[in-house]
């Protein structure tokens, strides 16, 4: 079905296309998102590669055919298998693009994760969706009666989904979002319309900090002769085991100072800060989330 509105798509939004593709630099490395049958390969100019997933097998002709008719080189079509992408894809690419997918996809949320494991620190993110009206509009009602009808027709597309209070409120991106209005038309449901360029934040080199530790095997409230070690440890939490010569999973314990003046510390192992720092990101996503439905509705 999409394949056959796909050029009447495309030219309702050419405005909107020129001014985002335009944030797409030449001779970098490009990923497309659920690319459909090309309709965006127009837009690239002097790409050092293109690399799409589009897990809709029916369109891999098609879109073989869109990139040699514009003329990409070095293009690379992921389908079914997209486990190797997602290997070797970390910190590739300068640019993913997405147009009209979010609407779709089960966890939009997962599909920004991705993106941002994707890119590059301050590489970009170039997003184009249709979103739901306004709590509380005749538009939104409808949107809700006609979600069903249009998951079933035009692959899993929600016509209610608040995307761009998604990627607003996703932490790992600088998010710039406007909003678009289209002519009314045969889908004048979708006349709500946001774009826009997310940016990967940038990770700033941390400054080192000189501790000296005495670090022993049992932790021992007086023991004179301690092996002590000079590290140099980044302001980041740091985890250091010594048991026997190798590394433990359950943290290590220390004694500081010397003298009377020892002091036994416990370092937590790799795992415990792996866990702390999943549910502090889990609980700040889900407050930034839960703040920006709060706003969307207040208006």
């Amino acid at each position: 079905m999409y394949s056959l509105v796909s050029d009447s798509v495309d030219q309702k939004f050419h405005s909107v296309k020129e001014k985002l593709f335009e944030q797409v630099p030449e001779g970098c490395d490009v990923l497309e998102i659920g690319p459909g049958v090309g309709a965006n390969f127009k837009y690239y100019r002097n790409l050092k590669s293109l690399t799409v997933y589009e897990p809709n097998m029916h369109m891999h002709k098609q879109l073989r055919e869109q990139a040699a008719v514009t003329g990409i080189q070095h293009f690379v079509l992921v389908g079914e298998g997209a486990e190797d992408l997602f290997e070797s894809a970390i910190g590739k690419f300068d640019v993913v693009v997405s147009t009209l997918v979010l609407c779709s996809v089960k966890q939009p949320d997962v599909v920004l994760k991705n993106v941002e494991m994707w890119l590059k620190p301050g590489g970009k993110f170039l997003f184009l969706e249709h979103v739901a009206e306004r709590k509380g509009t005749p538009m939104r009602w409808f949107q809700s009666f006609v979600s069903p009808f249009t998951r079933f027709a035009f692959d899993g597309c929600h016509a209610d989904r608040c995307s761009d209070c998604t990627i607003a409120a996703y932490p790992g991106f600088k998010v710039e979002v406007h909003e678009h209005y289209t002519p009314k038309d045969l889908f004048f449901w979708t006349q709500r319309n946001v774009y826009g360029v997310a940016v990967k934040g940038v990770l700033l080199p941390v400054p080192p900090r000189i501790t000296t530790l005495c670090v022993s095997s049992p932790p021992l409230p007086s023991t004179p002769n301690h092996n002590c070690v000079s590290l140099s440890t980044p302001l980041l939490h740091t985890s250091i085991a010594r048991r026997g010569g190798r590394s433990s999973s359950v943290g290590s314990s220390a004694v500081m100072g010397r003298g009377e003046d020892q002091e036994h510390v416990r370092f937590p192992s790799a795992r415990q800060i792996f866990d702390r720092a999943s549910r502090i990101d889990t609980f700040v996503l889900r407050s930034q989330r839960w703040r920006a439905r709060r706003r969307t509705r207040s208006r």
